[in-house]
């Protein structure tokens, strides 16, 4: 059992007598899965786990950025007001549709805010029920991230995305490395 230790070839090598390697947490990005694979090793991890966690706190990341919260308190302290904006009629654009994505699009819903999901940023095909990429990042006030990194999701956001996004728009990554 293992969370946040490499499972390498040459751990699985040494240990023959492995049957299971059992990660801790969602993902499976830490274990070799290719040398677990030829060695006949299982590999799983827990399933749905952090989705409320994860969720909540990218929830409340988007509050504190969006009511310009750390401004605010610096203002008030300074005696001034930093401006503050709704969630409510913005548009948030989630990408990673799993257990934490539902879950924060079901909070910012009850938030009054449109939800929109985003398709792969290299897909050739927008699937039912998402937004192209770039059409996404160019009407989100919010963008969320909730992908593992893998060679697909490296790199999807950098300079030119952030020059697509809206001015004021909101960048939150909790998708995992």
């Amino acid at each position: 059992i293992t969370n946040k230790i490499m499972i390498d070839a040459g751990m699985i090598a040494a240990n023959p007598q492995l049957r299971l390697i059992a990660v801790s947490a969602t993902g499976v990005n830490n274990v070799d899965l290719e040398a677990a694979r030829a060695a006949g090793v299982a590999v799983c991890n827990i399933r749905a786990y952090g989705n409320e966690s994860v969720a909540e706190h990218a929830f409340m990341l988007m509050i504190a950025l969006m009511r310009n919260l750390p401004a605010y308190q610096r203002d008030v302290a300074a005696g001034f007001g930093a401006p503050m904006r709704d969630l409510s009629g913005k548009t948030l654009v989630i990408f990673g549709r799993g257990g934490i994505g539902n879950t924060l699009a079901g909070y910012a819903q009850a938030f009054g805010m449109r939800v929109v999901f985003g398709e792969h940023k290299h897909a050739e095909e927008v699937r039912e029920g998402y937004m192209a990429f770039s059409e996404a990042i160019e009407c989100a006030d919010v963008v969320s991230l909730h992908c593992p990194l893998t060679e697909a999701t490296a790199d999807m956001i950098g300079g030119a995305e952030l020059r697509q996004m809206k001015d004021g728009a909101i960048l939150i990554n909790c998708g995992r490395d």
